[in-house]
């Protein structure tokens, strides 16, 4: 019997891992971080999406004068080719990456969609455009909320691509001022009944617990308000995935009381998906403390 009150080979029945890509014929398992940081290498450009989902892909139609027409109808072909940008650098870096910003705050939904994937191929190749303290930078995260809060799936689920590559690309110091301004927005669309958009936010979220500095990752964790159980499950997957981000050095980590206290809180809750996350959690603290 654990300090949690519940026998290890309990536990480990009613805390299985849930994998990355989500499968939701099995959603009673908790999500494995551990095999998360793979899944958002995605395709050769960097695009988390899933070997089912990849297609060949025509660059001829995403990045050329009339491409927004070539979005529209890649879109109606329902053609996963629209969230990957081409393997190449910008050939105007700067002023294709203002106009980028720019275009954040159009109406016209196929020119926000372009943006994003502009500012995926500017941080892939043009890194040094986004180091910290950059006021170009700053306005992409700001900026960039909103299509993430799209009614409209497809420039909502591409907005949360291009933050999963912007964190799991750019170095700690170039994103780490910006993610209390990213992560309420992101954890409320994990919790969107569109799992089209579920599992990006997800990818996101695990995004940045596994790239940016913990201590800030925690301390923007702990600022968050815990509303419905669904909330509270995904708070719960974050600090998991923490965990297992600091492995060997979880006893080091200097608000390790607060996270325990925090992960132990979710087994009391009355929804049982929170309730196995937190029993998942349990078990990672065991093993890792233990090793």
């Amino acid at each position: 019997m654990d300090g949690s009150g519940m026998g290890y080979e309990e536990g480990q029945q009613a805390a299985q891992p849930r994998a990355q890509s989500i499968d939701h014929s099995k959603q009673e398992r908790p999500i494995r971080p551990g095999v998360n940081r793979q899944g958002l290498a995605g395709s050769a450009a960097g695009v988390p999406v899933s070997q089912s989902e990849k297609k060949p892909m025509n660059n001829s139609k995403l990045d050329v004068p009339g491409g927004p027409q070539s979005l529209a109808n890649l879109i109606k072909q329902d053609s996963s080719a629209i969230y990957d940008s081409k393997e190449e650098p910008l050939q105007n870096p700067e002023p294709q990456l203002r106009q980028a910003v720019e275009n954040l705050k159009s109406s016209d939904w196929a020119k926000i969609f372009e943006a994003c994937n502009v500012i995926k191929r500017g941080v892939l190749f043009h890194k040094n455009l986004f180091a910290h303290p950059n006021p170009m930078s700053a306005q992409i995260f700001k900026d960039i909320t909103k299509p993430v809060e799209s009614l409209r799936s497809q420039v909502a689920k591409n907005a949360c691509i291009t933050l999963s590559i912007i964190f799991s690309e750019l170095a700690p110091r170039d994103v780490d001022s910006h993610v209390e301004t990213v992560l309420p927005v992101i954890l409320k669309r994990a919790t969107d009944t569109n799992q089209f958009i579920q599992q990006e936010a997800e990818k996101t979220l695990v995004a940045i617990c596994n790239n940016c500095t913990e201590t800030r990752v925690f301390t923007a964790l702990q600022a968050q308000n815990m509303k419905s159980s669904v909330y509270k499950e995904k708070l719960c997957l974050c600090y998991t995935v923490l965990i297992e981000r600091l492995s060997h050095r979880l006893k080091n980590f200097r608000d390790l009381e607060r996270l325990v206290q925090n992960v132990v809180r979710f087994l009391s809750e009355g929804a049982v998906e929170v309730r196995n996350q937190a029993k998942y959690a349990v078990l990672t603290l065991q093993s890792v403390c233990g090793s």
